[in-house]
């Protein structure tokens, strides 16, 4: 989903098609993520926490290098630019560090017993406003000092954290969601028509000029999801976790593919897309086989 997000699958032959692909379904992956890894983090102890930060911390870092050429202004090595970039992420790695903060600040949430519903509500509704507000120029700062809008309103408290929350809360009621079982499918299906008919209002007004990254329905339709899979049959451990690290891989090498992909070959931006996930699931297997070695990468 996230390689023919940001190759563009789909807009230069149905540009209607490739918006609600692009800017609807495509983007539940990202908060899924978020949803996932706040639901394993809750069950943690505290020594486990620990690793997982640091493991977290070092792939950050371990990839942040590799495209440093891409963002790092080695012209100017103190500078605010490239300290946006340290603390934020470049293009989609800006995932990691988000996961980490949140689940920094959700220890903190738990601890002073914080409304973990008044939270969510809160966060996500602040960053749904300043992305409407940034798309009706009500906030125009682009590209100050290399600071992006996107900055505003996709990172990790606006959009991570109310996720990574929810990843939480569902597995702190656990029980609860398991007994209602019989409503997960017929939820998930009348969320996506609610998604479906947000993206259709999103695209009458802005068209394909923008993507929109929140959706309100993504803060109903990404945790049935979820749940819908959690309760369903189940999944060989070892299939899981052979597939969570070949879509790390996939995730963080993908941008780079994307780019050489593109000074490479002149095609249309749907064979853009398929190239770049083919050859991304490639390299993806490889960076699994290394990461066995060097431990640093996924």
């Amino acid at each position: 989903m996230i390689v023919a997000l940001h190759g563009g699958f789909l807009k230069d032959t149905s540009p209607d098609l490739a918006y609600f692909i692009n800017n609807g379904l495509f983007r539940i992956a990202v908060p899924i993520f978020f949803i996932i890894s706040g639901f394993f983090y809750f069950s943690m102890n505290h020594q486990k926490k620990i690793k997982w930060s640091k493991k977290l911390a070092t792939i950050y870092m371990t990839w942040s290098v590799i495209y440093s050429y891409f963002w790092f202004d080695f012209s100017h090595p103190i500078s605010v630019r490239n300290f946006l970039y340290v603390i934020n992420g470049y293009h989609h790695l800006w995932f990691v560090p988000a996961l980490l903060y949140s689940a920094f600040f959700v220890v903190f949430i738990n601890k002073f017993r914080v409304n973990k519903f008044v939270t969510i509500f809160l966060l996500f509704s602040m960053g749904f406003i300043l992305q409407h507000a940034v798309f009706n120029d009500y906030i125009d700062i682009d590209n100050v000092n290399g600071f992006n809008q996107l900055y505003l309103y996709r990172n990790f408290l606006f959009f991570g954290l109310p996720f990574f929350i929810l990843g939480n809360v569902l597995a702190e009621y656990e029980v609860f969601f398991r007994k209602i079982k019989p409503l997960v499918l017929p939820m998930l299906i009348v969320s996506f028509i609610i998604m479906l008919i947000e993206t259709y209002f999103n695209y009458k007004l802005y068209g394909d000029v923008v993507g929109v990254d929140i959706l309100l329905s993504l803060l109903i339709l990404c945790p049935f999801i979820f749940l819908f899979v959690l309760m369903g049959n189940s999944i060989n451990t070892e299939v899981f976790l052979n597939l969570a690290q070949l879509s790390s891989a996939i995730y963080f090498i993908h941008q780079f593919v994307l780019i050489v992909v593109r000074k490479t070959f002149i095609f249309d931006e749907s064979m853009i897309s398929l190239i770049a996930i083919f050859i991304s699931a490639v390299v993806g297997v490889i960076i699994v086989k290394v990461n066995k070695i060097v431990k640093i990468l996924i």
